[in-house]
């Protein structure tokens, strides 16, 4: 498994850029997560069928119909959720016909 790690700066994307269907994911401990990704949702010139929700909803949902998929989740004294590992292990097939992001 790839762990990417990034240094975010939330800039606007230009308005006649539009983003293909994004699902982002989150899973959080105390809120900060669904902060962090509310944020950059806002962020994202996003379609319509775009949308954020959390972990526990999301295993209900066709990842096949989303372009791109971005996960976030807290960590808690270094280690993430368990609900995290449950979900990749589960939706790992998914998941790997994805598109990595790219520093290029």
């Amino acid at each position: 498994m790839q762990l990417l790690i990034c240094n975010l700066q939330f800039t606007q994307i230009p308005k006649n850029i539009v983003m293909k269907s994004t699902l982002i994911i989150y899973s959080t401990t105390d809120g900060q997560t669904l902060e962090i990704c509310n944020k950059i949702f806002s962020k994202l010139n996003v379609s319509e069928s775009s949308e954020i929700t959390h972990i526990s909803k999301a295993e209900g949902l066709d990842l096949n119909q989303f372009d791109k998929i971005i996960i976030g989740a807290s960590i808690r004294y270094g280690k993430h959720k368990p609900e995290l590992y449950e979900f990749i292990k589960k939706m790992l097939p998914a998941l790997k016909q994805k598109k990595m992001p790219s520093s290029q």
